[in-house]
C-alpha cells in the first residue's frame, strides 16, 4: 500500500470511529488503522480537537476500544522487542502511530475533570459498561441501576 493510500485509509478509519460503533473486536480494522505510517504531523491534521470531544461526547465506546487497542498494539510491540530485540517495520509504524495518536487524544481527555463517564472509562477498573465490557461502570452517564443521573 503507498502513503497516499495509507493516508486515505487512516482518514476513512478516523471518520468511521466518529461515525459508527466499531467494536473493539474488529482486528482488521484496528490492525489497518495502527498500520498506516503517519508522521505525527498528518495525525494532528486529520484528527483534530473537535474530533477527540466528538469521540468523547457521543462516542465513548469508540473512545475506549481505541485506547484498549492502543495497549494492546504497544503491549505486542514491547513483547516482540523483548523476544527478538529487533521490530520489523511493520511492528516500528505500529509503535509509531499508537504513540502519535495517543499524543493527540490524551491532552482533550484531561480537559473535563467532572465528567463521569469519562472518569470511568479511564479510571475505573474494566472501564464504562460497552458491549465487550459488561461488569465495568455505564459509558452513557447512567448509573449502575441504569437510571440516568441528573446533569
Amino acid at each position: 500500500m503507498g502513503n497516499s493510500d495509507s493516508h486515505a485509509a487512516f482518514v476513512d478509519g478516523v471518520r468511521r470511529l466518529l461515525d459508527e460503533d466499531v467494536p473493539e473486536t474488529d482486528h482488521e480494522f484496528w490492525s489497518s488503522l495502527f498500520a498506516a505510517p503517519m508522521s505525527a504531523e498528518d495525525i494532528f491534521e486529520i484528527v483534530g480537537p473537535d474530533h477527540v470531544r466528538q469521540l468523547r461526547s457521543s462516542r465513548l465506546g469508540n473512545l475506549q476500544a481505541l485506547l484498549r487497542r492502543t495497549a494492546v498494539a504497544m503491549a505486542e510491540v514491547c513483547a516482540a522487542a523483548d523476544e527478538s530485540g529487533v521490530l520489523s517495520a511493520t511492528q516500528q509504524t505500529m509503535a509509531n502511530t499508537t504513540v502519535r495518536l495517543l499524543t493527540r487524544v490524551v491532552p482533550f481527555l484531561l480537559e473535563d475533570k467532572e465528567d463521569e463517564a469519562l472518569s470511568s472509562l479511564l479510571w475505573r477498573p474494566g472501564g464504562c459498561a460497552v458491549d465487550s465490557a459488561p461488569a465495568a461502570a455505564p459509558c452513557n452517564g447512567a448509573s449502575e441501576d441504569g437510571a440516568e443521573k441528573a446533569v
